[in-house]
């Protein structure tokens, strides 16, 4: 499965180690970590399967896999799409 994000749906705002993303479809303020905001980041330039978006974050974030579980890229886009800022793409 693919997954997007459409940037134009949301505003973000950084406040020190806080990402506040406001969804301007749903009206709601979120408040992500840097990695989920890395993920929301990554999907909003392409689609994305899980294990791309992964290994993409962990570049960006400089991290390895040791420091960083796979696992944390499913519940960052579980989260996000809960939230209605990222969407399966068709």
């Amino acid at each position: 499965m693919y997954y997007i994000a459409d940037q134009k749906h949301f505003k973000i705002q950084e406040i020190e180690d806080v990402y506040i993303v406001f969804n301007r479809l749903s009206g709601k303020t979120h408040f992500l970590n840097f990695y989920s905001h890395e993920v929301l980041i990554a999907l909003s330039k392409t689609s994305l399967k899980i294990e791309e978006l992964h290994q993409i974050t962990l570049e960006r974030l400089g991290l390895s896999g040791e420091e960083c579980a796979p696992e944390m890229a499913e519940r960052a886009v579980s989260e996000l799409e809960a939230c209605g800022l990222v969407q399966i793409s068709k």
